[in-house]
């Protein structure tokens, strides 16, 4: 059940950012996915999230997902040697991930959109935490 809710945030994130917004949203729901979830679904998550993000901005197919996985894969190598499941990573990770993002795909004001958008991240993070000790705490309870 919670992975068909994730989706469901995924799709909308998608087509929020393509067509509201400029920062990485589907990026930084990708980062929390995998920093609190720990699972290996996200990575077709991803793959298939670029690849509707490049058919719905009319980017070259699959640059998008490239970078997704590309990024994503260098965040679970540094899951074995670091924390990552804390504050200052998930700002670090959505702060580099969005200023990379930012400037391959030629968005102007790559620097303020990348801090706007670790600030998003930190919020994504914080929310996904409480809800996950709520779902805990309801399960502990039944």
């Amino acid at each position: 059940m919670r992975i068909w809710i994730l989706s469901f945030i995924l799709l909308i994130t998608v087509l929020i950012e393509a067509t509201f917004i400029t920062i990485p949203l589907v990026l930084l729901f990708l980062i929390n996915f995998l920093v609190i979830e720990k699972k290996s679904w996200v990575f077709p998550a991803a793959f298939l999230a670029g690849l509707a993000l490049d058919i719905l901005t009319l980017r070259y197919l699959g640059s998008t997902s490239m970078f997704f996985v590309t990024f994503l894969f260098i965040i679970n190598l540094y899951e074995r040697k670091f924390e990552t499941s804390n504050l200052f990573f998930v700002l670090f990770a959505s702060f580099i991930g969005s200023f990379f993002y930012l400037t391959i795909f030629g968005i102007r004001l790559a620097f303020s959109q990348s801090v706007v958008a670790s600030i998003i991240g930190f919020l994504i993070f914080y929310l996904m935490i409480l809800l996950a000790k709520k779902e805990a705490m309801e399960f502990k309870y039944k």
